[in-house]
């Protein structure tokens, strides 16, 4: 193991290793249709190609009536037309007359010009063409020219940016892309991850360990973490504590990933050899060893368009380093804006003299967290419940319930 940096030098790392990597003259970004974009970050800026909304659009069922027939008192009007919703407007209203309307439908006078009467306030509701319409004397004084109605470009004007480069795809950014006629969205090329697990003791999650084995559960977490974070998983393999096997499937998975994620083999045993594999394909590591705790032994290797991460085989090491360091490395790639949730502790939380503490926490409330018991970093029994972890700075002072930490979320 190298000489131990902290937590900050660790992200500047990354950082500039991101910033080459997406210089570099490979495509970044694809165009999905419009039903595939749903968790994907977009690498197009999305601007308004119309006013939002496009027209003065009616926000009741109702008629409209003239302002100045409501200002001098009026209350019975004669309905002459039915503006419906989808339907090319027809401009004005006759003085002394109503126009039927539905939500959505195009104003037939400017908001100024214009007074909703809500179906439910009218007497006897809506009569047919021809007929007479009554407001509802005790139920309108509240009625003004303008109410109900939603202005054109109110929301937007034509060419005002809806969403940012960056941004993730969910349902209300689906309406904005639609609802700007975007069939086919830039989005950010989904990142590559490989995941390979490390170590003799381990066994397929689906065998009966003998005493002295484990059954694999880091590859399956870090997984996980990877596809929720938006990544593709592209393969899961596990070898033993060999190193021949080790250099084959490093060789096969250079250039076919952009983030290989180890688990295990990453420390100072003799059988550890992820770090000499790497070290012999890379060179020496952008860093290995980060004075954090749990996570210590955390290393990466830069092999130019692929990343490699070496992580502790234990389990809640594995946990920490990837809400610390992996999930922010896989936003940074994808081209999420850089940002640093925090969050409100429930409890109070006494920092490591010498090593930064990540902290695993659980959620109490929506902004609130509860430090988690934790025996050691192998203690993943303890870790149910896991929402991320909270950073402590080395060598401060005891952190009181209350206090806002940065929270890396899992």
């Amino acid at each position: 193991m190298h000489a131990l940096i902290s937590i900050d030098e660790a992200d500047d790392q990354l950082q500039h290793w991101v910033e080459r990597w997406r210089e570099a003259a490979i495509e970044r970004d694809e165009s999905v249709p419009l039903a595939k974009a749903m968790g994907r970050r977009l690498a197009q800026a999305v601007a308004a190609d119309r006013p939002l909304p496009p027209y003065d659009r009616v926000m009741m069922d109702g008629v409209v009536v003239r302002a100045d027939d409501w200002r001098s008192g009026l209350r019975e009007f004669q309905l002459v037309w039915t503006q419906a919703a989808g339907a090319a407007p027809r401009a004005g209203v006759p003085s002394g007359c109503a126009v039927e309307v539905m939500t959505g439908a195009v104003c037939p006078l400017a908001p100024a010009e214009a007074v909703v009467v809500p179906v439910e306030r009218l007497v006897g509701g809506i009569p047919a063409a021809g007929g007479l319409v009554v407001a509802d004397a005790g139920s309108v004084a509240d009625l003004e020219p303008g109410r109900f109605v939603h202005p054109c470009g109110a929301d937007a004007a034509a060419g005002a940016t809806l969403l940012d480069v960056g941004a993730m795809v969910g349902p209300s950014e689906l309406g904005i892309l639609a609802s700007c006629g975007i069939e086919n969205v830039r989005v950010a090329r989904q990142i590559r991850v490989a995941v390979v697990s490390t170590g003799d003791e381990l066994v397929a999650v689906g065998d009966q360990p003998e005493a002295h084995q484990i059954r694999r559960s880091n590859d399956v977490v870090i997984s996980g973490f990877a596809t929720k974070h938006g990544a593709k998983l592209i393969r899961c393999d596990h070898v033993a504590d060999e190193r021949a096997e080790l250099v084959s499937l490093v060789a096969m998975l250079d250039g076919l990933a952009d983030v290989v994620l180890f688990s295990g083999g990453v420390s100072m045993g003799r059988r550890d050899h992820v770090p000499s594999v790497l070290g012999d394909r890379c060179g020496e590591p952008l860093f290995h060893g980060v004075r954090q705790r749990p996570g210590k032994p955390f290393g990466v290797w830069d092999g130019g368009s692929t990343l490699f991460c070496a992580l502790p085989g234990n389990p809640v090491s594995v946990l920490a380093c990837l809400c610390r360091h992996v999930g922010p490395l896989l936003a940074a790639m994808s081209g999420a804006p850089a940002a640093v949730a925090t969050c409100e502790l429930d409890a109070p939380i006494a920092p490591l003299p010498d090593f930064g503490l990540l902290k695993p926490v659980a959620a109490v409330a929506e902004d609130r967290v509860a430090p988690l018991v934790m025996r050691n970093s192998g203690d993943f029994a303890g870790i149910g419940g896991l929402a991320g972890f909270v950073e402590l700075p080395a060598a401060g002072e005891s952190v009181a319930a209350g206090t806002r930490l940065h929270f890396y979320p899992c």
